[in-house]
């Protein structure tokens, strides 16, 4: 599989959550499940799934 660059922390990985044309490598997956809506990155996470969304809307 061809390496892709993770949404989250943006280093290449092979493998991962794909939203469309996004993907969220297994770590960032993982901390993302992990994160309580009260911690403070929680609102950067929020923005950063929102740059899946056009494509979404898009029909991709």
């Amino acid at each position: 599989m061809k390496p892709e660059i993770c949404l989250f922390c943006t280093k290449e990985t092979a493998e991962g959550l794909h939203i469309f044309q996004a993907v969220i490598c297994r770590e960032c997956e993982g901390t993302l499940i992990r994160t309580d809506t009260t911690h403070p990155r929680y609102p950067e996470y929020v923005e950063k799934l929102k740059r899946i969304w056009p494509a979404c809307e898009a029909g991709y």
